[in-house]
């Protein structure tokens, strides 16, 4: 069974590299949640935001959202979302956009989703050829 889990691991983790080197810019998100509750609020505000971005024209962006083991030992940042954006430019129109500000600006008000504090970069790949 753990050979089997290693596999999985091994398999998310070399697609990830592999969709983060065709990536322009990642942003990365790291905080935490509260409980259980907070995490279905938050996955389910990153669903519809991913949504959105595929409304507004920019499928091939899109957030994605992982979580350490329940057993990490880890007391701090145990959640991270990553933002993939195909290019300066589109990071920016996504951003800037009237819908996606809108959207942001109601996550505020409900709280539904909004992180407290949070560690955040914005990662540019470098090529490597």
């Amino acid at each position: 069974m753990k050979k089997i889990i290693l596999f999985l691991f091994l398999g998310i983790v070399g697609f990830q590299l592999t969709t983060s080197a065709q990536t322009k810019i990642t942003s990365v998100h790291l905080f935490d949640l509260k409980d259980a509750k907070e995490e279905k609020n938050y996955l389910e505000n990153m669903k519809s935001l991913n949504a959105l971005i595929k409304e507004i024209g920019y499928s091939n962006n899109y957030y994605s959202f992982s979580k350490v083991k329940e057993d990490d030992k880890s007391t701090i940042n145990r959640y991270c979302t990553m933002g993939h954006w195909a290019s300066e430019e589109a990071y920016k129109a996504i951003h800037e956009n009237a819908k996606f500000k809108a959207w942001v600006e109601a996550d505020k008000k409900n709280g539904a989703g909004t992180v407290r504090e949070e560690i955040y970069r914005r990662l540019y790949t470098i090529d490597l050829k």
